[in-house]
């Protein structure tokens, strides 16, 4: 994924996350909670697995976890709510072994990103072919 430099990491995002681990790792119980099947959807599809689109693009195009760190932030969440828990760790697992599976052909498999995008001051410079 290219994305951000470190220099420009979400802080919130990562400090949100890192509490989130944190929590998870210090009351076990946590994981049982109802909202958490969605929280695992919301961290795997919205937050590290979602594609920018060319109507969706720019700085705040997906996904949200676009940086190194928060990425591993991100993962390191999965990883916690998988721990001791069998029914996160399944619905992880399953979520995985989607991505993993080549179900269906990208139409747009020569969709470019970095053509659609502008440098962060607002200019367009040349770009060597």
């Amino acid at each position: 994924v290219r994305g951000a430099s470190d220099s420009q990491c979400d802080y919130v995002l990562l400090g949100l996350l890192s509490l989130l681990s944190v929590l998870f790792s210090k009351n076990k119980e946590y994981k049982t909670l109802p909202l958490v099947p969605e929280l695992v959807d919301h961290i795997f599809e919205k937050c590290l697995f979602e594609i920018p689109t060319a109507a969706n693009h720019g700085s705040l195009a997906p996904p949200k976890c676009k940086t190194q760190t928060s990425r591993s932030a991100a993962y390191h969440l999965l990883t916690e709510l998988s721990h001791e828990s069998e029914s996160n760790f399944f619905q992880v697992t399953d979520k995985l072994l989607v991505q993993q599976t080549p179900s269906e052909r990208r139409n747009q498999w020569h969709y470019l990103s970095a053509g659609q995008e502008k440098a962060q001051v607002g200019f367009v410079g040349m770009k060597n072919l």
